[in-house]
Parts: structure tokens; sequence; C-alpha cells
């Protein structure tokens, strides 16, 4: 299929007319109504000329979802193998089209502009049957003017004719081929993928991921305009502020991107600007003279013009991430009018003659990344790599975001946003990484980071490969990395960008056969891509916060090797992404004491209920089951499904037919176990290191980002909550592991050491001498068979060291006691009160550590009650065990919510009281009927978990040799 091209003089005019500024409205608290902006979205029309096939469309929105609307497409698009069933769709051209009439307050404007704000992703404009231009890149908003082509007294017909992403991918590629291949130039055959994405501009993941389907989305993702004015508009308003040398203001930089009603060399319009700063709740704090400008545009209309503030630092609170202050926002207003007063009259006062006018959320804080040497004056140990926000160093605790939906025109969502950003603030997360192979997320998503003082660390959007570098290429990346940090600059969340994911360690480590005779010319059209493109852009507009180069990378040490160290993955320098599918994970030895651990993580599947919705009650029985075939085609990461058997194996005891309908539960709740306690031992690793520096320079270790947040299907992943919203068993342990304030027991040896880690060292939040309480407990009782009481003080992060032989001995836990031990640690006060969450330390596998069969109840089910977190309503429980419960786990069915605490063990007779948190309009009646409760030993009722039964089989051990002989070579995970 030939990809259509524009003719050179349309293509070239495209690319200089790439929309470089605001969306129309803004979201929420930001949205200004705007007179000259005219939506044309909602109800269009699709085709596919070689099917016959003519439907209903929406915009926003995208083939797939309107395929699936007028039921083209029967089932929903993850539904058992229909990512391979409906590959189709991708592969076809598709046309959005729809006639309209130019609305009454456009008619005989000196400016008409058609705006594009996303289009997904190779496409061609036409407006009645003229070729407006070519798309390519759908990170970008592109303009069009359509002065003389727009008819003003009769209807009008748009059409988007798209090009198949997978046609034009393949075309690409194979022009490109010509000079030399861009590798990788498909995905590995497990992700069951699409080839050549890197060759677009395109959402990377669209083709397939080691955690997501292909679903080579086409479509206008996002709105649709038609702008008509006079003299000129606003764009967009970049904010930033610092200290003045004086110490009592602001000095803050006002940017505004306008653009004008006539083009260069023509009469150029004068009018005033003027900034307002408000609080939230209108209450005026700061208001600029009125700045006279003229507007003198460049080629294509546009232009900025600077504004600066000095603004009293008593006059506003600074934005803090969210443990270390409050995350102050404030309305940042900018009005452009007419120089004279207007001859109409509002309420018989006469005003200013406003062209526009645009409203945005800022914050007043200072980010630095610093990188300084660990040891003053020894180069030898390295560089530190750290956040300091507002002058204190902040520890970054949070994990990655991918999309929140394949299909790009649903992964704005602000139900699915708002419940992954709060679930992120109720983890006590600070940052998130957005993963360079997805979209530069909504507006929505960074308001909302805003308020909840979660830092952001923004990629740009570019993952695991090389990327081709030619002219056209180069100039589209461009205009993106502008536009981008134009749209978002002013959020005080972001705190850095980072010009790709993985691609100086791919390119170093070979990963996709770069070493080899190309090898130096990969690497400079790397620097070229990333340096000198990139990384200039931002520089060109102003990037008020840090900008790395790559992710993994050695920072600063990386640029002196020509931005491709010899070991991007050095411990001494930048930041890690580390992965280790062999290794006992609940082993903190085996972790990389790393500066900052942007990447980290370990596979689990989800829960039953969550896969039920990708299948049916015909194919239940047939399709979970670890050996099925859709266990087999969700599992996209190679030997994903055998590296969680291994790991399972390492501590539990998994049933010898694991593999059969029977067992796929357990599998499941096995899963999540060494997920979330794999995930928790190398978090609270990185948190520990913080305070430790070796001979050789590794520690101080400043940041613990585990890979990831959020699924984008109904299968195994990295994600520590699963597609349906339901926290699987790691992002509940992520509530007490990222707590401000943990204890934290490791061994080294028959060395049991116990540490304290405090966020808020050095201040006076929290009493300065506080004790750290240990209790060994015995499977069958909750007495405590020995306890110990230590002080802690702010001295030091080494609450004490002991002998772990000893402390078991004599509690009488030793090998000939009847039931295994458990321990138990709590920080308290010195009046009792425990100041943090439980932690607790298996001095054994729990596979070898003997436990009698407990009874768990669940009582006094009350509810609907008014929500306590950021669901509506609450459900009141309380659980009680006959003895010590060890991964107790509660599932409420189909009903989508969470518990307010989950996979935790139960360590006293009293009952805990329980809460489930839902949106869902459910009685307390049907949570007891789809409520079960599972524990490592034990269950609700009578029932005995097959976990109990602590066997392995022959079979067991035979599939154990055989992955640890396959496994000699770990298969990393490419993120």
């Amino acid at each position: 299929m030939v990809q259509c091209i524009a003719p050179a003089a349309l293509l070239l005019a495209a690319v200089v007319t790439l929309e470089l500024t605001a969306p129309a409205a803004g979201i929420g608290d930001d949205v200004v109504a705007r007179a000259h902006v005219h939506a044309l979205d909602g109800a269009w029309t699709l085709t596919n000329e070689a099917r016959g096939l003519q439907l209903a469309g929406r915009v926003p929105g995208g083939v797939y979802s309107d395929l699936r609307a007028a039921g083209h497409l029967p089932q929903d698009i993850f539904y058992r193998f229909n990512d391979r069933d409906y590959r189709w769709v991708g592969k076809e051209n598709w046309t959005y089209e729809r006639s309209f009439q130019a609305p009454g307050e456009a008619v005989g404007k000196a400016k008409q502009v058609l705006v594009l704000h996303g289009v997904d992703t190779v496409a061609d404009v036409y407006l009645n049957g003229h070729l407006l231009g070519h798309t390519d890149n759908m990170f970008l908003r592109y303009r069009f003017d359509v002065k003389g082509v727009l008819k003003e007294d009769a209807p009008n017909l748009l059409e988007v004719r798209f090009t198949s992403p997978v046609q034009a991918a393949r075309a690409r590629a194979a022009e490109q081929a010509k000079q030399y291949v861009v590798p990788p130039e498909c995905p590995s055959p497990s992700y069951r993928g699409e080839c050549n994405v890197n060759l677009l501009r395109k959402m990377q993941a669209s083709f397939a991921w080691d955690w997501g389907p292909a679903f080579p989305s086409m479509g206008l993702w996002k709105n649709v305009t038609l702008e008509a004015y006079d003299e000129a508009v606003l764009r967009e308003v970049g904010f930033s502020a610092q200290p003045a040398a004086t110490g009592t203001a602001w000095d803050a930089s006002v940017r505004v991107h306008w653009e004008a009603g006539v083009g260069a060399g023509g009469a150029a319009s004068s009018g005033v600007l003027a900034v307002q700063l408000t609080s939230t709740d209108g209450v005026l704090i700061f208001a600029s003279e009125e700045v006279p400008v003229t507007l003198v545009p460049d080629a294509q209309g546009l232009g900025h013009t600077d504004v600066k503030l000095t603004v009293p630092q008593g006059a506003v609170q600074r934005w803090w991430p969210q443990g270390y202050g409050s995350p102050y926002l404030y309305r940042l207003t900018v009005t452009l009018r007419s120089l004279g007063p207007s001859l109409r009259t509002r309420g018989g006062v006469r005003e200013a003659d406003v062209w526009d006018q645009v409203a945005v959320k800022v914050g007043f804080r200072t980010v630095e990344l610093v990188q300084e040497e660990v040891v003053p004056g020894d180069k030898t140990k390295g560089l530190t790599f750290y956040f300091r926000v507002n002058g204190v160093p902040v520890f970054a605790k949070g994990s990655n975001w991918i999309p929140a939906h394949v299909l790009p025109e649903l992964g704005a969502d602000p139900g699915v946003v708002g419940h992954l950003l709060h679930s992120a603030k109720e983890a006590n997360m600070n940052m998130l990484r957005v993963w360079g192979g997805g979209v530069y997320e909504s507006d929505t998503f960074y308001q909302l980071a805003d308020e909840l003082g979660i830092m952001i660390w923004q990629d740009l959007m570019f993952a695991c490969a090389m990327y081709p570098v030619g002219d056209d290429f180069l100039r589209s990346v461009d205009a993106e990395v502008r536009q981008q940090h134009r749209r978002l600059n002013h959020h005080a969340s972001i705190v850095i960008w980072a010009a790709n994911n993985e691609n100086e360690a791919a390119l170093r480590g070979n990963w996709y056969s770069t070493t080899g005779p190309l090898f130096e010319q990969y690497h400079r059209d790397y620097v070229k891509l990333y340096v000198d493109t990139a990384r200039a852009a931002a520089r060109d507009e102003g990037v008020a916060v840090p900008f790395a180069v790559s992710s993994p990378s050695n920072g600063v040490e990386s640029e002196s090797e020509d931005f491709l160290a010899q070991n991007p993955y050095s411990p001494l320098y930048g930041d890690d992404h580390h992965y280790d599918y062999v290794s006992d994970a609940w082993n903190p030895a085996v972790f990389h004491n790393t500066r900052f651990g942007s990447e980290f993580g370990f596979m689990s599947w989800p829960g039953r209920a969550t896969l039920l919705e990708a299948t049916d009650a015909e194919h239940a029985d047939e399709d979970l089951a670890l050996g099925s075939g859709l266990a087999d085609h969700r599992q996209h990461h190679p030997g994903g499904n055998l590296e969680m058997v291994l790991q399972a194996l390492q501590h539990l005891p998994l049933p010898g037919r694991f593999n059969d309908s029977q067992h796929f539960d357990t599998f499941i709740y096995y899963s999540q176990i060494y997920q979330a306690m794999a995930t928790k031992t190398e978090a609270e690793f990185l948190r520990r290191s913080r305070y430790t520096l070796s001979a050789g320079g590794e520690g101080q270790s400043m940041g613990a980002l585990y890979w990831q947040l959020n699924d984008v299907w109904q299968a195994p992943s990295w994600a520590g909550i699963d597609f349906a919203g339901r926290w699987k068993m790691l992002h509940h342990y992520a509530v007490d592991f990222l707590a401000p304030l943990i204890v934290s027991p490791h061994v080294e040896g028959d060395a049991l050491h116990v540490d304290v880690v405090d966020d808020a060292a050095g201040t006076s939040a929290r009493p300065q001498d506080v004790q750290v309480r240990t209790d060994v407990l015995a499977m069958d009782s909750f007495s405590p068979r020995a306890q110990r009481v230590d002080a802690w003080t702010r001295a030091s992060p080494r609450a004490y060291t002991a002998s772990l032989a000893d402390l078991l001995a004599r509690a009488g836990c030793m090998s000939d006691s009847r039931w295994g031990c458990i321990m138990r640690f709590r920080i308290m006060s010195t009046n009792g009160t425990q100041l943090g969450p439980d932690n607790f330390l298996w001095p054994r596998s729990p596979k070898d550590t003997p436990m009698p069969t407990t009874r768990i109840q669940v009582t006094d089910i009350r509810g609907p009650l008014p929500g306590t977190a950021h669901q509506r309503w609450d459900f009141s429980l309380r659980l009680a065990a006959s003895s010590p419960a060890a991964f107790v786990w509660l599932e409420a069915g189909p009903l989508r919510g969470r518990f307010s605490r989950n996979g935790f063990h139960v360590a006293e007779p009293a009952a805990l009281r329980l809460r489930f948190h839902t949106d869902e309009t459910v009685t307390a009646e049907e949570l007891d009927r789809y409520l079960t409760v599972t524990a490592l030993n034990g269950a609700r009722s009578k029932q005995t978990n097959a976990a109990c039964k602590h066997s392995q089989s022959t079979l067991t051990a035979l599939v154990l040799f055989t992955i640890l002989i396959f496994y000699q070579q770990c298969p990393r995970h490419f993120s």
C-alpha cells in the first residue's frame, strides 16, 4: 500500500505551521471562555473505502473506538485474542469527515485557522477538496490557515484521510534502509506486535510492548477547532520563579505566546498585556503593570512577550512535594486587549476591548538536580544524583507511569487518571516518571499532579530504539519539544525532562546489534537527535528545570564521554534501571547500590475478577489457567510465566500441578506475594542506602521509582494497580514501604540489622527519641516468644544490630520447634503510640515455615458509609484470626474497589477494623456475598487454602531444575 505524501510545497507549509501553542481551552479551573474558538468535535463520519464501510465516528476519538461503538467489532477489544483478531483495523486506511457551517462569529474575520490538536498519526487534511497539508506526528498540534478556503456562506467539507501506521512505518523503514537500517526492525516475537514503530512519531507502545498489546491506532485523538479573529489571540503561558537576590521576593518570569492576526510585514497590532496572580479562591495577590505590546510576528504569525514580576515572598506559599509540605497553587491570568477603550459598555461601565484571556495554575518552588562529588576532592567515588526542592534534598519515592489506555483517545479519562494519581498519593508517592514510550499526558494529569504534590519526571517520547535523523524527522522533533515544553512548563509538578528511555544503554549495550561498522553512525545520530535537536530546543525555550539526555544514564559523566558512557549502569553516577528475575529478590544483597533507582520491578498476574473481564463464562475454565492458550498469549515478556514460577518456588509452596485451572487462583496469589515482597525489599534497600557509602563509593541513593504503576489491559505485568483499577498486593505494600517513617530490618549473614528511615530527618516534625519494638512470634500464638525494645535517636539510622540466631534461639524458634516464627517490628513513641507502619521479617522462607491452619472470621459488615479515601463509599468490617495469619488477602469478586489494608499479617488477637473503598453502589449484603479471604495458612470459614499443604511434587522439582538451566542468562525487561 502506497503512503500518501503531500507535494513538497504543501508539506513544507504544514511543517512550518505546526501548532506550537496552547489548546483551545483548559480543564477544570483553568477554563476560560474564548469567543474566537469554535469546536468541531462531536459527530463525524468514518469510512473505509476498500471495505465499503461507513459508520458514525466521534472526535475526539479513534478508529478502534468507533468501530466498537458501531458494532463492527463485536466484542471488547481486550476480549480473549482480539488484539490479534482485530489487527486488520490498523493495517488499512481510514477517513474521518464532517460537514460544517462556518459560525457567524467567524465570518469575515481576518484570520481563520483550522487547528487539529492531536492527529494519530499519518494523514492528509482536506478542506473543500483542497489539500491543506500532511501530518505525521501524533504529539503535535497542526494549524492550517484556511482563509480563502473556508466557505462562509455554504457548508464546508473537512476530511482527514489516514494512512495505516503499520504500512507507513514499513514504507519509511524501506526508504531508510537504502542508507542504513535503524534498529530494531521488529520487536521480540513474544510481544506479538508490529514492526518499525521507531520510524514514526507515534506512541511507541501502540505497536505492542512486553506489558501491552498491539493496537496500531488511528484517529483525531484530541479536539479539532476553527479559530477566527482579527487582531490577536493568546496561545500559551509559561511561568517560572526564583527567589530574588534580596531574599524578600520572587523574581517571576511569564512568557506569553500569541498569534497576530496579520502576517509578517503587515501592519502590526498594538495592545496591552496584563497579568494577575490570585489565590485559587479568587483573592488578588499581585497585579502587574499593564505592558504595551506591539505584536510583530514571525513568518508563521507567532510571537511571544516576556513579563517580569516581583512578588513579595510573604504574599505566596511555596509548592512542596508530598511529605514535605503543602502543594500551594495560584491562578495566573493573562489578558490581552486593545490600547484604547471600547465603545461597548457592560452594565453601563466602559471597559477595554479584550482580545483574549488565558488562565493557568502555577506554583512557587525551586528545583535543582544535584550532581556533586560524593566525597569532595575525590572524583573516584563518583557524583551525587538527587533533587533539591526549595533547598531541601528530597528522596524521590514512587513509580513509573505508562499510558492509562493503549488507545490514546481513552487515556485521558478523568476518572481513570484521577483514581491512579490519588492512589499514588495514598501510597505516599511523591514522584511519578512518565515513561518515554507512551504519550505526553493530558492537562488533567499534570494539573492533578500539581494539586497532589506529586513530582513528575517527564520523558520525551523515545524508548528502547534507535531513531532516524533525516531533516524532516528532526524538524518534527524540534517542533514537538517546543510545543510540549510551552504547553507544560508552567506546571510546578514537572521537575525534570529526560530525552529518552534506555537508548544510551541500548546503544552501548548492543541490544539491537548496533556494535559493528555502523556503531559510530548510530552514536552520531544519537547525539544529533537528543542533544543537538531535543536538548537544544528545550534550552532555547528556556527550560526552568533540569534536563537529562537519557534514563538510565550517568548524568554529567555521560556528557563528558560524548553522551555515551562506557557503563550507563554505573552505581557511582546518575540513575539506574535494575531487573533480575532469577536471583532471590527477597535478599537485598542482589540489588544495585545505585544513586537513584528510576526503574526496578517484578511481574505478577492480576486477580481473577479482572481477568474475567477478558473472557466469558463459556471460556473461563479454559482460559484461566497458567498453561492455557490465553495465559500464554497475554504474557508478552519472554519467559515471563516461567520466571514467575521460579520466583514462587523460591519462597512459596507452589502446588505440583500449578498449570491447571484449579490452581490458577493460588498461582495469582503467589505471584502477587512475590512481587510485593521483592519490590518492598528493593525499595527499602534503596531507602536505607541513602545513609551509607561503601569504600568504593556506592550508596547515598536518593530515589526509588519502581516499575510500574498501572496497566493497559488484563494481563501479567509489573503493575501495582491492574487495568480494572484494583490494587494488587504490591500497591498495598507501597503504602507502608514508602511511608514517611519506616523501620526496616535486614539480615547479613547472622547479623540482624534494624534501621529507621525518616523522610523528616533534620526537622522537628516528630519526637527526637523513639523506640523500636521487636516481637518474635511463633505461628501458633499471638503471645511473643521474645521481645526487645531499643531506643533510637536521629544520630544514626541504625536502631540496633543483633545475632539473629541468638534472638531466635531465645524465642525457641530453632529447627526443633513445632511451628515456625515470624518477626514483627514497630516504631513507638515513649508514651506507647505507634508512629509508623508495622514491618516484618521471615527468618526462613514461608514455604519452610511450619504454620498451623488459622480460622479467619469476618463480621460486622456495615455500609455504605461516606468515603474516607478518594472513592465515594466505604464499608466497614471486622476481621479476626484464631492464630497468626500470613499474607491475608481479601477480594470482593466483581465489585470494583479496594480494602484499606490487604496482604497483611495478623499478629494480634484483637479484631482488625478494615474498610472497603468503592465508587460502586452496592449493599453490605452484596459485599459479604462476594467477599473471600485467603491467607497462606488459612482462609475465611473452615476451608483450608491449598497453600497450607506445603507440598511440592517431583514435577515441580523437575520444572525448577529446567528453569534454572534455561535461565543461566536472565532475559532483561525492556521498558
